[in-house]
């Protein structure tokens, strides 16, 4: 039986005179997973991981330190709460089926040009779906892997579905074979996309065949199966992660401003401080040497007058 998710959006703009900013907070609740999560101007700043107990910190570390204390705790009270509303529901609407959107078919591409031997990152998009989250798991060579890989908790989209990126540190080698799996309620088993290093020059090769033995019929098949729709996958991944990723600067760059006017004002602050220490110090030595010349004149006064009396008196 497919299960139900219950959601609660709750946004915030907050609207200053130089930017405008948009806060997210998202609870929701399965039979099966929970989800609590903050965000800011799309970016995770803290979530709940249910399932390793503890909320994650997704700031930075190079920005000031940002406390949740007792954000978890809060995050398994809400969680305890929605499924008993959860079943609430389910008993309310017993006759009614569950809504579940399955999700479109998974994009695999790399975050970089690919160049054999050399670090790079595979990142399997997917979007679409409902209820959240979806399961993503990744393959080499036909066995699994799960050193590596990284996924974000769910994102909502405009129209209620919502979307998940999964990544997978490699190093591509020639030969290898890497595929995405994507489990879902809403899918009636796994949908799968294969990723290799050969996708990116098996259209060369059979254009130089094509012209070779001039099969131009089979070259153009092969051209359009293998490079064009292969493109299109990668460089629709690739225009959501660079959307992402825009974000992602964005938010790196609003962090370094802060950092460089921090820096920029106690730089000032004690240079400032110097100054006002340096004409303290001339302001003291003066008032200092003046108190004493006045001491010294009057000492010497007092001893030149008695010098002077006990001549005249002698």
């Amino acid at each position: 039986m497919m299960k139900m998710l219950l959601l609660i959006l709750c946004c915030v703009l907050g609207v200053s005179a130089d930017s405008q900013h948009k806060d997210i907070r998202i609870t929701g609740c399965s039979d099966l997973d929970g989800e609590d999560m903050f965000g800011l101007d799309g970016e995770e700043l803290w979530y709940a991981d249910f399932s390793k107990g503890e909320g994650v910190d997704g700031t930075p570390p190079f920005i000031d330190p940002v406390t949740f204390e007792g954000f978890y705790s809060t995050a398994v009270t809400n969680l305890q709460i929605c499924k008993s509303n959860m079943d609430v529901v389910r008993k309310g609407n017993k006759d009614m089926p569950p809504e579940t959107v399955a999700p479109t078919s998974p994009v695999i591409y790399t975050k970089e040009e690919v160049q054999l031997s050399q670090q790079n990152t595979l990142i399997c998009f997917v979007t679409g779906f409902y209820p959240a989250p979806v399961n993503v798991s990744w393959t080499r060579n036909g066995e699994h892997v799960t050193q590596g890989t990284s996924i974000n908790v769910p994102y909502p989209n405009k129209e209620g579905t919502f979307t998940q990126i999964s990544r997978l540190a490699f190093v591509p080698q020639q030969g290898d074979i890497y595929s995405c799996r994507v489990q879902h309620p809403a899918l009636s088993g796994l949908d799968t996309r294969m990723w290799s290093e050969r996708d990116y020059y098996c259209c060369y090769y059979y254009c130089y065949y094509c012209y070779r033995s001039l099969l131009s019929l089979i070259c153009c098949y092969y051209y359009y199966c293998c490079y064009l729709n292969t493109d299109r996958q990668a460089e629709t991944g690739r225009q959501a992660g660079r959307q992402a990723d825009r974000q992602a600067d964005r938010q790196t760059d609003r962090q370094t401003d802060r950092q460089t006017d921090r820096q920029a004002g106690r730089q000032t602050g004690r240079q400032t401080d110097r100054q006002t220490d340096r004409q303290t110090d001339r302001q003291t030595g003066r008032q200092t040497g003046r108190q004493t010349d006045r001491q010294t004149g009057r000492q010497t006064d007092r001893q030149t007058g008695r010098q002077t009396d006990r001549q005249t008196g002698s």
